[in-house]
């Protein structure tokens, strides 16, 4: 201290920059990144702080304007909109924006639009988006650039769900055990869960650093998601599982069911794994979604504007234009309708699918492409397409039953097939639109269609009582979701390992072995369902199962 003629006693020199330096300390966090930062410079997801030093001397106060000026400064910019990662311009950049939604009636509130820039910021991080930028806009609205060459489907996926998982157990009253049927069939992946039912874990409880995309080594060709609880929260899972033995719980995101096993015994460690028909891209979404924790509020996709692209007023969001499918379905191959294969083939594989439902994209693209090449090439197979409208029942829409019809439509032009690769192509993530009729009449005329005959027969609704007619037929036949797979008219393989094609292609030798197999497709029909029918459930994510090491098993099918 130092004391003036006066006999006041004022700070020192060195006790006025030690001050300055604890303030200065206080506002680095709210400092946002250089423009220029890229990850380039800097380890991917490392803090980016910047840091203000100043020298006090000897000579007053005056320089401790400037350290105010600039405290000043950053304190305006940190508390401005909030932008992380390296964008360049929008000349080459894709913008999405988003619209924050209220939850029970109360409409979001600052705090929680940075946790919900701060989240969506870790999520494009871990899921590998290169060069991104998430920036806070009015008070409910978040902007997100990435590069134009970035897969959008990807980005989306992460960005749009949520992220609320749930552990809830099934009560055996209601839902049986293992050993035991209940009055209630275990709930099929992807089936909404029931809001009475009381989650005893969630999302908060798992530890970001334990969760992880990894290589499925039991079921090859596939990626799973592996996770585990924080230490607490661990021992309490092994207590309460432990008191529940044989019982069915589900695994819930965002209210739709990921898989519903049963507890085999205690678990132990508190960690498990996610299952089923992921691929890699797929598996990381899910994992940097559970990573980044869940956002507080709901996002909705506003618009999808292009590099260049100025915002136009419009009722629905924004989509990206029609692409071309990887890979498209031979037109060598003889085909009748919505038919692919050889008429007399002795065995017929009946796809009950829903053209906005991502797990019959992944069956589409994936699995029934191995076995067009495998068995309906070489005469064995013959596949029939049926519709099974689900997702419209989801989100209110008419968008799958828009994009039946027209697939129909294409049928009677001979292009049933190629319409349909443009379909599973052009999914987005079930956003309202994404087979609006332009984007229907632009995937005829990138079919080949006649386009004003196409046009024509899509305005008039041509086919949309037949659609809706074989769809009712597949819920009074008893199916619980798409897709549904059947050989020869049953299945004998739990719902959970059908898009996988090892499993297909073994009940496909299966059925050439038989002693006599029919050569006919079931029909859409209302008659009973097969005995062993078994489905993935009407799901916008991939057909899954959890199982934690050893502990827990699979669910027996409740058909």
């Amino acid at each position: 201290m130092k004391t003036k003629a006066t006999g006041t006693i004022v700070p020192s020199d060195d006790e006025l920059l030690a001050s300055v330096r604890r303030r200065i300390a206080g506002v680095e966090p709210l400092i946002p990144s250089p423009g220029a930062w890229s990850a380039a410079t800097a380890g991917a997801g490392a803090p980016v702080r910047s840091v203000v030093r100043s020298r006090v001397g000897f000579v007053g106060l005056a320089p401790l304007v400037l350290v105010a000026a600039l405290v000043v400064v950053a304190v305006g910019y940190g508390l401005g909109s909030k932008t992380w990662g390296g964008a360049g311009s929008d000349d080459n950049m894709t913008t999405l924006t988003y619209k924050l939604e209220a939850v029970n009636g109360q409409p979001p509130v600052s705090t929680g639009l940075e946790v919900t820039v701060r989240i969506l910021r870790d999520r494009l991080t871990s899921a590998g988006v290169p060069n991104f930028s998430v920036t806070s806009g009015a008070f409910d609205t978040v902007v997100v650039k990435v590069p134009a060459g970035v897969d959008l489907s990807g980005v989306e996926k992460v960005i749009g769900q949520t992220g609320h998982i749930e552990f809830i157990l099934l009560p055996r009253a209601d839902y049986g055990t293992a050993d035991t049927a209940g009055t209630k069939p275990v709930p099929a992946v992807g089936a909404t869960i029931d809001p009475g039912l009381q989650a005893q874990f969630t999302g908060a409880d798992l530890d970001p650093a334990k969760t992880a995309a990894v290589s499925d080594t039991i079921n090859s060709g596939f990626w799973k998601i592996v996770f585990g609880f924080s230490n607490t929260k661990a021992s309490e899972l092994e207590a309460w599982s432990g008191a529940h033995v044989n019982e069915y719980f589900a695994i819930v995101l965002d209210g739709k069911v990921l898989s519903a096993p049963y507890i085999k015994s205690a678990i132990a460690g508190g960690s498990g794994e996610i299952s089923g028909s992921y691929t890699e891209a797929g598996a990381n979404d899910l994992a940097a979604v559970l990573e980044g924790g869940s956002l507080p509020y709901p996002l909705v996709l506003e618009s999808v504007l292009g590099p260049g692209e100025t915002a136009t007023p419009s009722s629905s969001p924004s989509l990206p234009q029609i692409v071309a499918p990887s890979a498209q379905t031979s037109t060598d191959i003889p085909s009748s309708g919505r038919t692919l294969g050889n008429a007399d083939a002795p065995v017929t594989l009946d796809f009950w699918g829903d053209y906005q439902c991502t797990v019959c994209g992944s069956f589409a693209t994936d699995t029934e492409r191995q076995l067009i090449v495998n068995y309906v090439r070489t005469g064995k197979l013959k596949i029939a397409y049926h519709d099974f409208i689900v997702i419209d029942n989801n989100n209110g829409g008419h968008d799958s039953e828009n994009a039946a019809d027209a697939a129909r439509i294409a049928a009677d032009q001979g292009k049933f097939w190629i319409f349909s690769d443009f379909l599973w192509a052009n999914q987005q993530n079930e956003l309202a639109g994404e087979f609006s009729r332009d984007r229907l009449i632009e995937i005829a005329r990138l079919s080949g269609l006649d386009v004003a005959a196409f046009t024509a027969d899509l305005d008039a609704g041509k086919h949309l009582a037949e659609v809706r007619a074989e769809s009712a037929a597949g819920q009074t036949a008893g199916y619980i979701g798409v897709p549904t797979i059947l050989i020869n008219g049953q299945q004998n393989y739990p719902g959970t390992a059908l898009l996988r094609y090892d499993t297909i292609s073994a009940a496909i030798d299966q059925a050439l072995a038989a002693p006599s197999t029919s050569a006919a497709p079931s029909p859409p029909s209302t008659s009973a369902a097969p005995s062993t029918v078994a489905s993935a459930g009407p799901s916008p994510t991939p057909a899954a199962t959890v199982a934690g090491p050893a502990q827990i098993a699979s669910p027996r099918p409740s058909l």
